[in-house]
């Protein structure tokens, strides 16, 4: 898990899994990334595997944003979390914003 800071936005790139097993560990970065910074991107150009844990801390992370009113968007969403929030029975475009 790389942490970037572009244009004051942190850049969290989550590597293979955002599964329960993380989840802890990811919303802790989380946390920080809104705490400190204007805004949080999560990237998961690399995500290899995402459970519904991942998928309450995407929702989780849309609504901080909008409570902190800072900025919150995903980008390269992997097949395997654009799958896991379908499966879930929510839609991508809006979950992931793609």
């Amino acid at each position: 898990m790389e942490i970037e800071i572009k244009e004051g936005l942190a850049y969290l790139k989550i590597d293979e899994e955002m599964t329960i097993y993380q989840a802890g560990e990811i919303c802790s970065k989380m946390i920080e990334c809104f705490n400190e910074h204007g805004g949080l991107i999560l990237d998961f150009s690399n995500t290899i595997s995402c459970d519904a844990a991942g998928i309450q801390l995407i929702c989780s992370a849309r609504k901080t944003a909008g409570d902190m009113k800072k900025q919150f968007s995903v980008v390269n969403a992997s097949e395997p979390v654009i799958n896991a929030v379908a499966r879930a029975g929510m839609h991508p475009e809006k979950i992931l914003g793609i």
